[in-house]
């Protein structure tokens, strides 16, 4: 065997190895990056009847169980990618599609549900406050 070919080639395929990983890393980088904007635009409403069976079919996909309280949908294109509790903070999303996103937005939305104007939590339960904001107006 020559020795000193199989270095050189030991070498190259080295370096080609760790020209690919470098490429890979690029390349999540950049994915994960285009992740965070990928929905030019996301719709975040409190959650209704009609949004029943969505939720269920993200409980199903991400395997956890929302209690059925008031929740906060995000919806992209018409439809619901990821659902967040608004007292209990549980969430459940698409885990196939780039949600993460979309949880931290119903995060801040629920946060700005619960606070007053002044920048104080509010006192009363969040429930009732949702239905209070949701209740349609009377005249």
């Amino acid at each position: 065997m020559n020795s000193p070919l199989n270095a050189a080639l030991a070498s190259t395929i080295l370096d080609d190895r760790i020209r690919d990983a470098e490429r890979q890393r690029l390349a999540r980088r950049l994915h994960a990056r285009a992740g965070a904007d990928q929905y030019p635009r996301v719709t975040v409403r409190l959650a209704g009847e009609r949004d029943e069976a969505a939720v269920r079919r993200l409980e199903e996909l991400d395997r956890k169980q929302l209690p059925r309280e008031p929740m906060l949908v995000a919806e992209v294109a018409g439809r619901v990618l990821a659902a967040r509790t608004l007292a209990t903070r549980h969430a459940v999303a698409d885990p196939f599609l780039p949600t993460s996103g979309l949880v931290e937005l119903l995060d801040l939305r629920s946060v700005q549900l619960r606070q007053e104007p002044g920048g104080r939590v509010r006192g009363c339960r969040v429930g009732r406050f949702v239905r209070a904001v949701t209740s349609p107006i009377r005249s």
